[in-house]
């Protein structure tokens, strides 16, 4: 979804938006138990309903504040469960975004491509951490 912000293409980030939709209520959720089940069915409420939000607003500006509360829960989620592949996943942060309080996105790319500010800002942020699964 991230390169599709930073493509600033509205429909293809509905589509992406529908996409993680649909991988998200593929989820086993017998693997999850107890707490980690609480923990991921608050998280989950949270990515469906902000995730719906990018998909019913119009404007790009609109959708970023909702993609950018998405990644800030996808990176959670990781932190709290982990990851099921091999490729590494990197948390990169745009001190710049939204009137200079900053944001995250996730990428599976080390080069920065900024979702936020698209080709006005293309390559302003910085890897904060890298997800890997060995």
């Amino acid at each position: 979804m991230k390169d599709t912000f930073v493509a600033i293409n509205e429909n293809e980030v509905n589509l992406e938006a529908k996409k993680v939709l649909a991988s998200l209520n593929n989820v086993d959720m017998t693997l999850l138990v107890g707490d980690a089940h609480i923990s991921w069915m608050k998280l989950l409420a949270n990515l469906e309903s902000n995730l719906n939000g990018i998909i019913s607003m119009n404007g790009i500006e609109m959708k970023r504040k909702h993609f950018s509360t998405v990644s800030d829960d996808l990176i959670d989620a990781i932190k709290k469960f982990g990851m099921p592949n091999k490729k590494a996943i990197y948390v990169q942060f745009c001190p710049m975004a939204f009137n200079n309080k900053g944001a995250y996105w996730l990428s599976d790319k080390k080069e920065i491509r900024n979702p936020y500010f698209g080709d006005k800002m293309l390559k302003c942020g910085e890897i904060k951490m890298e997800f890997t699964n060995k």
